[in-house]
């Protein structure tokens, strides 16, 4: 089924999308010749630079590589369908570097003098722009397991956009579809209101998206949730084969007192207009929690029975009809939480240059640092207790474990445990 859904996924983006595009795509791109796993895959890529070496003309240049890009994509999608990510990760480095080859070979047009190269220019730039727009409209109908692959080519054919549309100082080359806050829709901006700014909620926190699934919750439970505060909140993964507990940071809301009739409207509404995540939902005798998917937020409904009666010489039962609600919902892209560089050290704080960092060993490898990096989403755990991590608190020695995102020699900190002060 995995393999069906991938190739529906790839084909409408062939057939479907490119319809749209400039005529460089055929149905060439289609074929499936020598596959990037296989150790004959070398033949390809000289065939490739061959072709390449002896097209002297800059507008097919460009348009050559445009139709490689194409052919990337669809080979990155079929190793991920094999389960060899490695080797699809540097197949998507290849379509995002023939995407960029693609803009660079038109610019040189415009050097050479050609009437019509500020045409072309933008011709490229809109193929790429249609690019996304047919993964994007992808994304929305694929289920969950899909997703990855398609949000990791977006986020390569906007990283092209944006390497390109203000090189050269200038205003972008690709007009016509800003909005009204002049945010670039084409390379995945959008206006945030609560941080009156544009951004992209693939990579930002945007209160905005939980605001509107409150609005919506109210009206349909006649639920008054009030708003709280923007607070970190804990959210369970399965990686490395086995559940992980990371650190979100969203908007919360709260319910006290409501009825039973009220709940059962909010969660069925989150139940059907949201994804249910398996790997956050729990039941107990006084209360349970619930964890949903929609896009780039990730929510928790936890509730609570606050009145139980006391039965002597019986155990103690709660009155379900009345109940208290919290709903947290903030940022969570499954493409930063479950990438390969998320890790978790057990080792030592200590400091250099005024920096806090963590000593630890691996087998042969003893005294390895990283130099830690904190944000407003770090969480710091202290037996029972739980907060945003204050480093003026931290003392040089401290045994931790720390679970995080490697980024080069600096670990940025999702969650730090102190198991043990010096």
């Amino acid at each position: 089924m995995k393999k069906i859904i991938s190739f529906l996924i790839v084909a409408s983006f062939l057939f479907g999308g490119f319809s749209a595009l400039a005529q460089t795509t055929t149905a060439e791109t289609t074929k499936f010749g020598i596959e990037p796993d296989s150790v004959f895959y070398f033949l390809e890529n000289w065939k490739e630079q061959i072709q390449l070496f002896f097209t002297f003309d800059l507008e097919k240049k460009a348009a050559q590589y445009q139709k490689l890009a194409e052919e990337r994509l669809a080979e990155y999608q079929r190793m991920l369908d094999k389960g060899k990510d490695e080797v699809a990760a540097k197949v998507l480095a290849k379509y995002e570097d023939q995407l960029g080859r693609a803009l660079e070979t038109a610019k040189k047009l415009k050097t050479k003098g050609v009437d019509a190269a500020e045409e072309k220019i933008n011709n490229v730039f809109s193929n790429i722009s249609k690019h996304i727009e047919v993964l994007q409209d992808n994304l929305e109908k694929v289920p969950e397991a899909a997703k990855k692959g398609l949000q990791n080519a977006i986020e390569a054919a906007q990283k092209v956009l944006e390497k390109f549309e203000n090189e050269d100082g200038s205003e972008p080359i690709v007009g016509g579809d800003k909005d009204e806050h002049d945010c670039l829709g084409s390379a995945g901006y959008s206006w945030c209101e609560a941080k009156e700014k544009c951004l992209r909620v693939f990579e930002e926190w945007c209160a905005d998206q939980a605001t509107e699934l409150i609005v919506d919750i109210r009206e349909v439970s006649d639920t008054e949730l009030k708003y709280q505060k923007e607070e970190a909140f804990a959210w369970m993964i399965f990686k490395n084969n086995q559940i992980a507990n990371i650190s979100l940071t969203g908007s919360h809301y709260k319910a006290e007192n409501i009825n039973r009739e009220q709940f059962n409207k909010i969660e069925k509404y989150l139940r059907d207009n949201l994804e249910s995540d398996k790997y956050n939902q729990a039941d107990g005798v006084t209360g349970g929690l619930r964890g949903y998917i929609s896009g780039y937020m990730a929510c928790t409904l936890n509730f609570v029975y606050p009145i139980v009666e006391k039965h002597e010489n019986a155990p103690s039962i709660p009155n379900t009809d009345v109940v208290n609600v919290d709903i947290r919902c903030g940022f969570y892209n499954i493409n930063l939480i479950n990438a390969e560089n998320l890790i978790e050290k057990t080792g030592n704080l200590t400091k250099q240059n005024g920096n806090w960092v963590l000593v630890y060993e691996e087998p042969g490898k003893p005294a390895l640092t990283l130099k830690l990096e904190f944000n407003a989403n770090s969480l710091c755990e202290k037996g029972a207790q739980k907060d945003i991590c204050v480093l003026e608190n931290f003392k040089i020695g401290s045994r931790v474990r720390i679970s995080g995102v490697i980024n080069g020699n600096n670990l940025n900190v999702h969650t730090l445990n102190i198991l043990e002060e010096i």
